[in-house]
C-alpha cells in the first residue's frame, strides 16, 4: 500500500540510509561537503546562493519548506540538507504528496491498527513512524487535501502520530522537508492550503531558479549526468560533442534538470559512439531551431510594439530555418502572401543563408569574368591567377604604352607638360 507514494530506490528499514549515486556525489561525512553536490553549484551564482542557505539550516532541526519549478532538483536539495544535519546516516524517505488518497491518508501516514477498517488485517506502522529517526520529504505538498493538512500540522506540533483505531499517540522524531511547485502564498489566499500549516513548513524556505536562469551551470551538469547514467547503463560515454552541447544550452528546458536528464539518457541509450551528438538527442530536440528560446525576446524596455516586433522576426526566422529557407514553403505555413513575406524580410533584416550564397556565387562570378577580360589583354609571361596582379599587370602595361608614345613624341591627350618635354 506505502509503495505507491514512496519513491522507488529509497531504502527499506534497517534505518540506516544506503548511499545511493547521488549521495555519493557529495563527498564525505563533512556537513561542509554539502556545498559540493556535484560540479554544478560552482558553476551557477544563484545555486551558490542556495547551497549556502543549505549548509546554514542542515545542521538544525527546523522545517525547510523547498519551492521551485517542476524538474528543478528540489528533492537533490533535501538530500542535500539532510547529509549535512546529524541525521545523515538515518533513512531518508520522499513521500509523492499527490499521490495519496484522500480516504487512505491518515493510514498512509501515520499508520493504523489491525481491524480498523474493512481490509486492515494487520497493523501498518506508516510513513513518518517509518522515517523516525530520520528526515521525511514531503514532496507536492500542496496536493495535500484540507483534511491531511489538519493532521499533519499536529504532528508538527506535537510530534506525535495517533494510528487508524488506536487511541494511544506514538511519539516520532522526524525531520519535515516539505516542497512544492505551487505558491502556496496564493493558495492560502484562495482557501486551498491551511494558513497555519504554511507557517509551519516555512521556517526556512529555499527557492530554487529554473535551469533556464543558471544555463552556465548546464555544461557541468550534462557532464554530471553522463557520469550517473554511464555506471546505470554500464556504458563510458565520455561526454557530449560541442555541437550538441551548445544545442542543449540553447533549449527553454521547461522541464529543468528531469528534462535535461531524460534527454540525455535517451541520448546515451540509443547511441553507440564515445560521445553524444547531435544525431542522437530525440527528434524533437534536434529538430528544435537554436532561436527557440524562452528567454530570447529582447525589446526596448517594456515596449510591446518592439516586443511583438522581435516575437515576429524571430518566429518567421525560426519557420524559414525549418524550411530549409524554401520561400514559397515558408509564406504557405505563416499564412501570408509570398510578396507580403518578402516585405517582411526586407523590414526586419532577415537574411537567409541561401541569399548570403547567392550573395557569394554573384561576387565571385563576376570577379571571375573581371579576371579573364582583364587576363585576354596581358602578355602571357605577366599573367597571374591572383586577381591584384592581374590589375598590377594592367597598369604596367599602360605604363609601358604611354612611355613608347612619349618616346614618338606623340604623348596621349592630356598627358602632363612636364612629363612629355622629359621625354624630349
Amino acid at each position: 500500500m506505502l509503495s505507491s507514494v514512496v519513491s522507488s530506490g529509497i531504502p527499506e528499514p534497517p534505518r540506516r540510509a544506503q548511499p545511493s549515486g547521488e549521495n555519493l556525489a557529495l563527498g564525505g561525512d563533512s556537513s561542509d561537503s554539502v556545498i559540493s553536490l556535484c560540479p554544478l553549484v560552482a558553476c551557477s551564482s544563484a545555486m551558490r546562493g542556495v547551497m549556502d542557505v543549505v549548509r546554514r539550516v542542515a545542521p538544525t532541526p527546523s522545517t525547510v519548506l523547498i519551492t521551485g519549478e517542476t524538474g528543478v532538483g528540489k528533492e537533490m536539495v533535501a538530500r542535500a540538507v539532510h547529509h549535512g544535519s546529524a541525521l545523515r546516516n538515518r533513512i531518508f524517505l520522499p513521500v509523492n504528496c499527490g499521490a495519496i488518497t484522500e480516504t487512505l491518508l491518515e493510514s498512509q501516514l501515520f499508520g493504523h491498527r489491525r481491524g480498523a477498517f474493512t481490509g486492515a488485517v494487520t497493523d501498518e506502522e506508516g510513513l513518518f513512524r517509518r522515517a523516525r529517526g530520520g528526515t521525511i520529504f514531503l514532496d507536492e505538498i500542496a496536493d495535500l487535501p484540507l483534511s491531511g493538512q489538519v493532521k499533519l500540522l499536529r504532528v508538527i506540533e506535537s510530534k506525535e502520530v495517533l494510528p487508524v483505531g488506536s487511541s494511544t499517540p506514538i511519539r516520532v522524531e522526524v525531520r519535515v522537508i516539505a516542497a512544492t511547485n505551487r505558491n502556496l502564498r496564493r493558495e492560502v489566499d484562495e482557501g486551498r492550503f491551511r494558513e497555519d500549516l504554511y507557517y509551519r513548513l516555512n521556517v526556512v524556505n529555499i527557492e530554487i531558479p529554473p535551469l533556464r536562469e543558471r544555463r552556465e551551470a548546464i555544461p557541468a551538469l550534462v557532464e554530471h549526468l553522463i557520469r550517473l547514467h554511464n555506471r546505470k547503463l554500464k556504458k563510458n560515454v565520455k561526454g557530449a560533442d560541442s555541437a550538441t552541447m551548445r544545442l542543449l544550452t540553447s533549449l527553454p528546458l521547461n522541464g529543468n534538470v528531469r528534462e535535461l536528464d531524460n534527454i540525455l539518457e535517451h541520448a546515451m541509450t540509443l547511441g553507440e559512439g564515445d560521445w553524444i551528438t547531435v544525431r542522437d538527442l530525440p527528434r524533437a530536440i534536434r529538430d528544435a531551431p537554436l532561436i527557440a528560446q524562452q528567454d530570447s525576446v529582447r525589446s526596448d524596455g517594456d515596449n510591446l510594439r518592439e516586443a511583438l516586433r522581435t516575437c515576429e522576426r524571430e518566429h518567421i526566422t525560426a519557420v524559414l530555418s525549418k524550411l530549409a529557407h524554401d520561400n514559397v514553403a515558408a509564406a504557405e505555413r505563416l499564412g501570408m502572401s509570398l510578396s507580403t513575406l518578402y516585405r517582411k524580410l526586407d523590414e526586419f533584416e532577415i537574411v537567409s543563408a541561401r541569399t548570403m550564397r547567392n550573395r557569394r556565387q554573384r561576387r565571385d562570378r563576376l570577379e571571375q569574368a573581371k579576371r579573364e577580360s582583364l587576363a585576354s589583354r596581358i602578355p602571357e609571361s605577366r599573367r597571374s591567377g591572383n586577381l591584384r596582379n592581374l590589375v598590377k599587370g594592367e597598369l604596367d602595361l599602360r605604363r609601358e604604352g604611354l612611355h613608347d608614345r612619349l618616346e614618338e613624341g606623340t604623348a596621349m591627350p592630356g598627358t602632363p607638360p612636364a612629363l612629355a618635354r622629359r621625354s624630349r
